[in-house]
């Protein structure tokens, strides 16, 4: 950042606090990937997803619901998308680069989307009850292809059935432009943030958003607000639940020196979103368990996972066309069998996916980000605007 703003920012940073044997506060030390165990947490709520998508074959839901209150994968894409919040805001404080920023989350999502589009676009003529001429002239295929491409997710296949009706392929990809949505949010957000007072204005933003998120919940203003736009409310409530907990990302990420993380207190918080799972602040309670036991996971619980790559993209973006697969070939699994076969097959998708396709584009960006960077300094070197 420049001077000024880091002047600001410096000036509303929060003494640390020492840490006990039984309570944690996370340092810049923390933060290195070599000292956190975040790839093991990533996978993890990747493969909770799994788990929750292997029982609608046969039931609504999966078991934990009845303990929980809700469907674990909606506490694991809580958890993707506050911890997404947590690293994305430090990745742009740390560039202070609109540029860098964008080409950043570009060179994550698109490359590794694009390819599995096409990888399971491909793929479901294998599967589908059509011919090749017929399945690759259906719109549904470009439609799926071009879909993921242009974050207008579409989740069917030509001919591609689970018993008498369309597979839906690949429903998990809705949550990436809810994801997108928040890397523009939070852009905009910081953009101004620099000429209006640096992470201060950024604070007032946060809590105003999670103010707004609230009062959208109280029932209410949420039935007058369904009143007024019909079905255009669920727009409301995604924005209220996924917004919502990227923002606490981000605020944990500001305020980490100051959150104590302690294995009793998240089961604690836990417990308390449970019992207020009948409320009308049921899913921001959920949010906030999530939250807790992401940041616990990842940074109580050693560094084991330290040089693995992160798989969790590509074990989300494959796991559901792989479970649309056993089910049209017919394979019959009680769901916790079904989840390892799931996460079976597609790991060795989502390690190709890493590989080959997500971490090479982003080694590329950043060749070129520095090939820019040397070629701007020689030209200022030789006086020639850059």
């Amino acid at each position: 950042m420049t001077t000024a703003v880091n002047d600001r920012i410096d000036a509303f940073e929060l003494p640390a606090v020492d840490s006990t044997p039984a309570t944690h506060f996370i340092t810049d030390k923390d933060l290195q990937k070599s000292s956190n165990n975040l790839n093991a947490v990533r996978l993890i709520l990747a493969t909770a997803v799994i788990y929750s998508h292997s029982y609608y074959p046969l039931h609504d839901t999966d078991a934990l619901k009845p303990l929980l209150g809700w469907p674990i994968s909606w506490f694991a894409v809580d958890g993707f998308f506050v911890l997404s919040g947590f690293l994305v805001y430090r990745s742009l404080e740390r560039r202070d680069s609109i540029l860098d920023y964008a080409a950043s989350r570009v060179s994550r999502i698109w490359p590794g989307l694009m390819v599995m589009a096409i990888v399971v676009g491909l793929m479901g003529m294998f599967f589908s009850r059509l011919s090749t001429t017929a399945y690759m002239a259906d719109p549904k295929f470009l439609e799926f292809v071009l879909g993921a491409a242009t974050l207008r997710p579409h989740y069917e296949l030509p001919g591609v059935q689970c018993g008498t009706a369309l597979c839906n392929v690949n429903g998990s990809l809705w949550t990436i432009p809810w994801e997108c949505y928040c890397y523009c949010i939070l852009g905009i957000l910081f953009t101004a943030a620099k000429y209006l007072g640096g992470r201060r204005a950024v604070v007032a933003a946060l809590v105003a958003s999670f103010a707004l998120a609230l009062l959208t919940d109280i029932p209410a203003v949420h039935g007058a607000l369904a009143a007024k736009i019909g079905s255009k409310i669920y727009f409301v409530d995604q924005f209220s639940r996924l917004w919502a907990a990227f923002a606490l990302g981000i605020a944990l990420y500001i305020f980490r020196s100051r959150v104590p993380l302690n294995w009793i207190a998240a089961i604690g918080v836990l417990i308390a979103a449970c019992l207020l799972q009948n409320t009308g602040f049921a899913g921001h309670a959920r949010t906030i368990a999530a939250a807790y036991f992401v940041l616990c996971a990842g940074f109580r619980s050693g560094n084991f996972s330290a040089n693995w790559g992160d798989y969790s993209f590509g074990m989300y973006i494959y796991a559901m066309p792989v479970l649309a697969m056993f089910i049209t070939l017919g394979v019959h699994l009680p769901p916790i069998m079904l989840t390892l076969a799931v996460a079976a097959v597609t790991a060795p998708l989502a390690f190709a996916s890493w590989h080959l396709v997500e971490k090479p584009a982003l080694d590329m960006k950043s060749q070129l980000q520095r090939w820019h960077k040397a070629r701007a300094a020689r030209q200022e070197v030789d006086g020639i605007p850059a």
